[in-house]
């Protein structure tokens, strides 16, 4: 492929995203909201990474100067104590650091920090004779020296745990939005309701973590003042500007999730009805099979990125620190999550249930098994479920939880093989054969002989599934009224169509009489023009609709203005073929590529003002 076909092929592709994008005033802000909601988090969470880190290096610095051999920093019983193993294992030794009232030594009095200083800061160990330590002398160059004891460096080691692990979930957070985005770039694409349910819940799942990070930055300072500043540093407080800054950051990360929360929510539950409206048409209505379609891609969504998360920060936790030296496995626990993180690949290929493969399912079934095992496997470590206790982030993450609904869901999409089940998973394919996503072709396509392809057939004793035939020419319809003036409203349409068509459509419908008794069975629309309506108005529901009807049943070129607007039947898809839709008592026989507005607003010129509806002429 020359580098001319791949730019009009990546050009081609641009022009399809753009119209999809901007196809409705809700997708655009949908779009647009989860962009903007993305570059804000990103910002936010970078600076909120970036105290962190410093954090790191300063508590690394210190750590490393004095030479304190790394432990597992926990909180037991109001006082912090460093184990040199596994708390809870036979053989553990752990030394209270802080929460005793004793103290060995007495320290200069409070001095608190700036994160320019937190950068310049540099540390001093001073030894005894015998190699003990007996304190640090830290220094930033804007203040005079501080004198920090063992007892308070060794407890800084739970402050320099704590902000590693919160690097480490800020850098998952971080993925995670840009994941989000994607996500809903794919909503929209592909018009899914499963996506677009996965988004919410992920707009959930972040709001809710943003709330707890308020509350756990809280807690979590008032240990750091209670147990390192008040107790074993003797009030030396090194960190006042960190926790300040990690405070602010959290504030705003969960002020932007909440005003983002509510918009996602309110712009999701219009394209939710559209979404809807969409499926009931192609494959009809079934409320168990619509839930667990659902469900099923919906966790199959959140999973997918979640037990890659939980993968990669069990990875980081394993490859540092005193958790490192405390493990006897090293090397399985890696191997385990990276066949994991392998394994996740193939297992979110769910095209083995779409299409009902059965074999392909043995072996789908079969990965999913085997990540329930090696997740279940884990929790029989004692290192595992420590770090589960210890880390909230690691345990908001609930990879298992979704990897095990996810499992079940998918042995009950299993149950539903050969029960029409597949009707509800191939939705989009389905309206692929029906689509076209090409709207800037559909203008040569419109020029061309409408298609002589037979109608789709409906037989039965159901009297609203009548038979029609190809419409093989476009019916003659000239709108005017009786005294031969062209209405206002006309003339203002069509003053409106060469400035924002785009939500303009034109349809003919079939209006059939009340009773079913009454009702004819046409051979085609062309052939028994009885009542031939022309509607046209908005393809966004609650917008302006209006429609025409012929005066006199014999002379269907003189319409007169209906009162009541068609029904709501537009699609935001550009049919490929004839196709029928019914609403209420009216069934309406269309060939309308609705996603092409340009195209459609010509046609809809021309039918207006009595022209052929492929002919061509100048704005």
């Amino acid at each position: 492929m020359g580098a001319r076909q791949l730019l009009k092929d990546v050009l081609r592709r641009f022009r399809i995203l753009y119209a999809l994008i901007t196809l409705t005033r809700y997708t655009t802000c949908y779009f647009f909201l989860a962009l903007v909601s993305c570059l804000v988090q990103i910002t936010l969470q970078a600076g909120t990474f970036s105290v962190n880190a410093q954090g790191v290096q300063m508590m690394s610095t210190i750590l490393a100067e004095a030479k304190v051999r790394e432990g597992f920093p926990i909180i037991r019983d109001s006082t912090l104590q460093i184990c040199d193993s596994i708390p809870g294992q036979d053989g553990t030794l752990c030394n209270v650091v802080s929460g005793q009232s004793q103290h060995n030594l007495t320290f200069d009095a409070q001095a608190t920090s700036s994160p320019g200083q937190r950068r310049a800061l540099t540390g001093e160990a001073q030894f005894d004779p015998s190699g003990n330590l007996q304190g640090v002398i830290i220094s930033n160059g804007a203040s005079p020296p501080q004198s920090l004891s063992e007892q308070c460096v060794v407890s800084l080691s739970w402050l320099n745990d704590l902000l590693r692990d919160a690097r480490t979930g800020d850098a998952v957070t971080l993925a995670f939005q840009i994941w989000l985005l994607g996500l809903s770039l794919v909503t929209i694409l592909n018009e899914s309701i499963p996506h677009l349910f996965a988004v919410l819940v992920s707009h959930v799942l972040d709001t809710v973590w943003a709330g707890l990070r308020v509350s756990s930055t809280s807690q979590t300072r008032k240990l750091y003042e209670t147990l390192v500043v008040n107790d074993a540093c003797n009030g030396v407080d090194i960190n006042t500007a960190l926790w300040d800054a990690r405070m602010s950051n959290a504030i705003a990360i969960v002020a932007v999730n909440y005003a983002v929360f509510l918009g996602v929510l309110c712009i999701s539950l219009k394209l939710f009805d559209v979404y809807k409206s969409q499926m009931v048409k192609y494959v009809g209505t079934s409320t168990r099979a619509n839930i667990l379609v659902l469900a099923f891609s919906a966790s199959l969504q959140l999973a997918g990125f979640f037990i890659l998360a939980s993968t990669a920060l069990w990875i980081d936790k394993l490859s540092y620190g005193a958790i490192r030296r405390a493990t006897n496995h090293l090397t399985l626990y890696q191997v385990g999550f990276i066949v994991t993180a392998i394994l996740e690949i193939p297992w979110l290929g769910w095209i083995s249930v779409r299409r009902e493969k059965h074999s392909w399912f043995a072996a789908f079934l079969f990965l999913g098994l085997i990540l329930v095992i090696i997740s279940s496997a884990l929790f029989a470590s004692v290192l595992y479920r420590f770090i589960f206790q210890t880390w909230p982030f690691f345990a908001a993450v609930f990879a298992y939880i979704l990897l095990v609904l996810t499992t079940i869901l998918d042995v009950s999409c299993r149950l539903k093989f050969r029960n029409g089940f597949t009707d509800y998973l191939t939705i989009d394919e389905k309206k692929t054969e029906k689509a076209t996503f090409a709207p800037f072709h559909i203008a040569n396509r419109l020029a061309k002989p409408l298609p002589k392809e037979p109608a789709p057939t409906f037989s039965g004793t159901d009297v609203e599934k009548v038979s029609f035939q190809a419409i093989t020419a476009p019916a003659p319809a000239v709108v005017r009224e009786d005294s031969g003036s062209t209405p206002r409203h006309i003339k203002s349409m069509l003053r409106r169509l060469s400035g924002k068509p785009r939500r303009l459509g034109v349809t003919f419908v079939d209006a059939v009489p009340s009773t079913a008794a009454e009702r004819p069975l046409p051979e085609s629309p062309a052939e028994t023009p009885d009542d031939i309506v022309l509607s046209y108005g908005s393809m966004s529901p609650g917008r302006s609709a209006h429609s025409y009807r012929p005066t006199s049943r014999t002379d269907t070129s003189r319409f007169t203005l209906s009162t009541a607007p068609p029904p709501r039947r537009f699609q935001a898809r550009i049919t490929s073929r004839w196709s029928m839709s019914t609403a209420g008592d009216d069934m309406a026989y269309h060939h309308l590529p609705t996603a092409n507005f340009s195209a459609a607003h010509h046609a809809a010129k021309n039918v207006i003002t009595g022209l052929p509806s492929n002919a061509s002429h100048r704005n």
